[in-house]
Parts: C-alpha cells; structure tokens; sequence
C-alpha cells in the first residue's frame, strides 16, 4: 500500500502543495506498476496461451481506486476545455492533411495533376509507391504516414501546407 510506503521526513520536507501531491503521486505510480508485474508473473502461461480473458489491472487489488481515478481523469483532465481546444485543433489538422494528401493522389490517377499536386506527390514519393500500389494502397499508405506524424510534426507540416509557415 502507498501509505506504508511513504517516508514521513521526506514528504514533510516537500513545502508546496504540488511537491507533496508529486510524491504521493510517485509512490500510487510505482506500487501499481509492481502489482502489474506481479499479476503478468502469476498469469504469464495463460496470457502467452491467449487465454487471460480480461485487462490485466481488472485483476488489480486497487481496481475501485484505479475506476476512480480514471472517472476523475475523464471528467477532470480530458473533458478540460484546453484538451477540448487542443482535439479540435488535431481533428482539423489531421482532416485537411488527409484531404490534401489523398486528393493529390487521387488526381494523379486520373491524370490531373496540379503543379500543387505533383509538390505534394514529391512529399509522398518516400511513402507512396504511385507506379505500383493500387488506389487502395495508396491511400492506405497516406494513411499510414500521417499516423506515424509526431503533433509537431503534423502541425508544421500542416502550417506549411496552408502557406502559413514559410
């Protein structure tokens, strides 16, 4: 348990509030992962075999404490209007890279590209097998590139796509 873990001197030498709920924090973190490895250690064959049929933490000692905790985060943490903002910034952004990317593809199936489409095309050259893949795969591969985009990188990548980055 976290409160038999706690080192009396040392929490009360943390002076803020932030410090002190860091190191709580800290030690809830760690005796959960030691209860993750001991619940993989004990149910190790069954997971191998495909046979463990639930979330390995639903077996968790703590689980009312972890619902709490993921009830707190979802209402508290993910439902913030700065994480609101900031999805409705990366659906924007990840929406017009698609649109981009896969029309210049598209367009250069049908043979009509724009000199826009044929810079875009270049961008995808390392990506997208034009010459090869199937309209499926080509877009699939598009896919698969923009999934792998840091934010940043989406982000920059976006900027520069909209001219605003220059």
């Amino acid at each position: 348990m976290v409160r038999d873990d706690i080192q009396t001197k040392t929490y009360q030498a943390l002076s803020s509030p932030q410090d002190r709920l860091s190191y709580l924090r800290s030690l809830a973190i760690n005796t959960l992962i030691n209860e993750a490895v001991d619940l993989f250690m004990t149910n190790e064959s069954s997971i191998l075999a495909g046979e463990f049929e639930k979330a390995l933490m639903d077996n968790s000692s703590y689980e009312a404490q972890i619902n709490d905790i993921i009830k707190l985060s979802v209402s508290k943490v993910y439902r913030s209007s700065e994480v609101i903002d900031k999805e409705i910034v990366g659906y924007k952004v990840i929406n017009e890279l698609l649109n981009i990317f896969t029309k210049s593809v598209i367009n250069n199936l049908q043979g009509e590209l724009s000199n826009f489409d044929k810079l875009i095309l270049k961008v995808l050259e390392p990506h997208v097998d034009l010459e090869k893949d199937t309209v499926y795969d080509s877009l699939l591969s598009v896919c698969f590139y923009i999934s792998k985009m840091s934010d940043s990188n989406a982000m920059l990548t976006y900027q520069k796509l909209k001219g605003n980055h220059l």
